[in-house]
């Protein structure tokens, strides 16, 4: 006996563009809810997803967007984190490709190896796997003509060529009207169908309307730049005489994100015996208190994944993992598996007892003794 839904699903009149697969039914629901997250870095940008990095000229979008750019192309199996956030890198036998019309090529590719030796991965197996397309005039437009530079990227993503794209800048890349609603949705959907044809994520820099950045009202142009996007970072800056001391970073919108967004992060960019050097703010705190002694104190009436830890103490990814491998050596915590969103995920909980005394019994162990952990 056919039901209301399966004439629903089958179609209640020949013809039409509405496909089977694009309508999820009761099984579908179910099956994607259980589905793991593929995130391109942590907890902030997944695969699948537009992002924009917004905020007025000469704050440090671009030198973010370098950090994460180079962190997708990394070639080796290091850990690399940006902001604190794990970065995946792309799959082997794609390319991380930057258009970009507001700095030189030669300007760009200083930045990106300099960035390369920050993060400790080897240069030139990292920019191998990066394609610039610098200054070329680079249109992004509504029309599929193979002979234009954007019909040649779209045929790459189409071959499966392309795991990432990061365009500098939207105002000079994109074609659209800046006042135009429609213009700009237009803009922003073919920036979609880039993601849907690659299967990877599209990061485009934005300008602010006005000298700051301080909600998703300020990104210049259009609403529907924002309202387009699943991700939207905002960048300010701390200068002195024009130079940059620190960026400030506020995740304004995070599509899909679980649990609040996180906090505002810092993060300054200096040279060290001509080495450039990445700092984040809540690395070096203020407190003195050892890591793994303020992890325990934070686990000790709360279970907590890492990641939940991270963002509590404002501490980075591999100081909070160092310190729960001294917890775990010293058998000071327990870890319960479970699932989020499909995902594995470990949490850590303190066995009990008193801090001072476990200190005092020294069944704490020394804060550079490295001991492996599950990752979560």
């Amino acid at each position: 006996m056919t039901t209301p839904r399966d004439r629903f699903f089958s179609g209640a009149s020949a013809g039409g563009s509405l496909s089977r697969a694009a309508m999820v039914g009761h099984d579908e629901h179910f099956a994607s809810s259980n589905e793991p997250v593929n995130w391109a870095w942590q907890d902030i940008l997944q695969s699948e997803h537009l992002a924009l990095f917004g905020g007025p000229p000469g704050v440090g979008k671009t030198e973010l967007a370098a950090h994460l750019l180079v962190a997708l192309a990394n070639p080796t199996d290091t850990v690399v984190e940006v902001l604190g956030h794990r970065v995946m890198p792309v799959a082997e036998g794609k390319f991380v490709v930057l258009v970009e019309e507001e700095n030189s090529r030669r300007s760009i590719t200083r930045k990106l190896a300099e960035t390369c030796v920050a993060f400790g991965l080897p240069v030139a197996q990292t920019l191998d796997r990066i394609v610039t397309v610098a200054r070329s005039g680079m249109l992004v437009d509504l029309g599929q003509d193979k002979t234009t530079p954007w019909g040649q990227m779209l045929d790459r993503a189409r071959a499966g060529l392309v795991g990432a794209l990061f365009i500098d800048s939207w105002a000079t890349v994109i074609r659209a009207e800046s006042n135009s609603e429609e213009s700009q949705a237009r803009a922003a959907g073919c920036l979609r169908d880039f993601v849907e044809l690659s299967g990877g994520p599209v990061v485009a820099i934005v300008h602010t309307r006005k000298g700051d950045a301080t909600s998703l009202e300020d990104i210049a142009g259009s609403h529907q730049r924002a309202a387009a996007a699943d991700v939207v970072l905002l960048v300010t800056a701390d200068k002195e005489n024009g130079r940059v001391l620190s960026s400030k970073v506020v995740f304004a919108k995070l599509r899909d994100g679980e649990g609040d967004h996180p906090e505002p992060v810092s993060f300054s960019v200096t040279k060290i015996d001509g080495a450039k050097r990445i700092t984040v703010d809540g690395v070096a705190e203020d407190d003195d208190t050892p890591a793994h002694d303020r992890v325990y104190a934070l686990v000790l009436d709360e279970e907590l994944s890492q990641s939940q830890i991270r963002e509590r103490l404002k501490m980075s990814g591999k100081r909070v993992s160092e310190a729960i491998g001294i917890l775990k050596a010293s058998k000071r915590v327990q870890f319960r598996k479970t699932k989020v969103r499909g995902q594995d995920t470990w949490l850590v909980r303190a066995k009990g007892g008193d801090l001072a005394v476990h200190k005092a019994n020294g069944l704490l162990t020394s804060a550079h003794e490295r001991v492996e952990v599950v990752d979560d």
